[in-house]
């Protein structure tokens, strides 16, 4: 009777220990990263091409579109960043292809890509912040890229700059 008691409690605490690290829900939160690793080139005012980046990311609970290039799951969600300044098409060009997902029960990964080169996070939740790496990813053959550590903290998101 005693074995099987402890058996029962043990089973108990693991069945318990499960139940806290629920799957990470999808939510609207932004997250300021340590560094700009979000870019992503327009035209300035007189014309010129100028590089833009932010670090700064907004994980939507909205599902992703369907887009070639991005997994077909549920968990697929979008991503924008609200300071992505540039012509529409320039908005397009990196949003349709760039995706965040829940991956276990505390990590997700954010693919910020153009369809041809960009940065790919695997970061753990940790409260308000994340924390993990970053490896740049191109479709550039027997490119590859050594992963750096990176974190970000939650922040209120910014209000969405006018397109220029």
């Amino acid at each position: 009777m005693r074995i099987s008691t402890a058996l029962a409690a043990a089973m108990l605490v693991a069945c318990a220990g499960r139940a806290a690290r629920a799957p990470i829900q999808p939510i609207d939160r932004c997250y300021r990263f340590d560094h700009a690793y979000f870019g992503w080139p327009r035209e300035d005012s007189s014309g010129r091409m100028v590089a833009d980046t932010s670090a700064i990311v907004e994980l939507r609970a909205q599902a992703h579109p369907p887009y070639p290039l991005v997994p077909q799951r549920p968990s697929v969600r979008a991503v924008a960043v609200p300071l992505l300044r540039g012509s529409p098409v320039t908005a397009r060009v990196w949003l349709e292809p760039s995706y965040w997902e829940p991956v276990g029960a505390d990590s997700i990964i954010i693919v910020w890509r153009d369809g041809y080169v960009g940065p790919t996070f695997r970061v753990q939740v940790r409260g308000d912040s994340l924390v993990g790496r970053m490896r740049w990813t191109t479709d550039e053959l027997g490119r590859t890229f050594t992963p750096v550590p990176v974190s970000a903290v939650r922040v209120v998101c910014p209000a969405s700059a006018p397109t220029t």
